[in-house]
Parts: C-alpha cells; sequence; structure tokens
C-alpha cells in the first residue's frame, strides 16, 4: 500500500509531540519544525484531531498534545486517522470467464491473497506504537537499541515518499 505524504508528516508530529516535555505544540512551532507552511499542515491536525488521536488545547500556552500514551498510539490509528479505514481490496473487477458460464469475480480469485497480505500489514502498523518510532529513531542515532525496541533499521528514519 502506498501512503500519502501526508501520512509521515503525520507520524513526524506524533513523535514531536511524544517527546515533547513542554507540553501541548502550537501548530506554528510543529509547522516550522517540519519544514511546512502552517496552513498545510494545519489539515493533517485537525484530521488527527478527528481521527481522536490527538486533541488540541487552545488558549494562551495552547497547541496540540496526543491524547494517549505515545505507546498505546499505534501507527495504524495516525495512517487510518489521515488516510481512512484501509481496505487494500477496493476492486471487484470481473476478469474473463475462461470457459465457465459466468464471469470470475477478481475478489474470488486473488481476495483471500490480498487479504491475508493486508491483515499483515495492518497487523505490523497496530502493533508499531509511536512510542516504538521514537525508540527507532533514538536507535538510528546511537546505534544501541534501548531494551524492548522493535529494531526495523532503515524502515522509518530518513524513509523518503
Amino acid at each position: 500500500m502506498r501512503l500519502r505524504t501526508q501520512v509521515q508528516q503525520a507520524l513526524h508530529c506524533c513523535v514531536l509531540m511524544a517527546v515533547s516535555s513542554d507540553g501541548p505544540l502550537s501548530t506554528s512551532f510543529l509547522a516550522e519544525t517540519c519544514g511546512l507552511p502552517r496552513e498545510y499542515l494545519s489539515k493533517t491536525l485537525q484530521a488527527l484531531a478527528r481521527g481522536k488521536v490527538i486533541s488540541a488545547t487552545y488558549g494562551p500556552g495552547g497547541g496540540y498534545h496526543l491524547n494517549r500514551q505515545a505507546g498505546e498510539v499505534s501507527i495504524l490509528e495516525i495512517v487510518e486517522a489521515i488516510e481512512g479505514p484501509t481496505d487494500t481490496l477496493r476492486s471487484k473487477a470481473r476478469v474473463a470467464n475462461f470457459g465457465s458460464r459466468k464471469p470470475l469475480n477478481m475478489l474470488q480469485v486473488v481476495g483471500r491473497i490480498v487479504e491475508e497480505a493486508d491483515a499483515a500489514w495492518r497487523a505490523v502498523l497496530d502493533a508499531t506504537s509511536v512510542e516504538d518510532l521514537v525508540r527507532q529513531l533514538e536507535f538510528e542515532k546511537t546505534e544501541s537499541p534501548p531494551p524492548g525496541t522493535k529494531v526495523r533499521r532503515g524502515s522509518f528514519a530518513g524513509s523518503s515518499q
């Protein structure tokens, strides 16, 4: 599955919120840190808030913060807040009947394989938390993983899309 750049921006913001000890982070701070226009990033933050991943605090000193501890926020939640429900198998296109009376449904032909791949993809995203991303980024910096870190060298830090 191909994810939009907006998902990476959302992950970046969630990691920043996870490591912040200064309370809620303003849209301006997040936009500057991510190198994005404030108005553009606002849409990403609003999608995360609608998905109940983050909440906004209004007024002086306000900003955005994670709704739960970083270890409790899965990457799948963030992906679905931005992309909507993940359903890899969207096509129900018909294919040639190959001599049978009625056309075969693409879902019937490859559905089980695609559903298995989709379940595996979702399971990895669901089992990986924002806290895991923070630990992974620390590992990329220090080359020694903290205890309990899910090490996926090169899979998050420095990925390009």
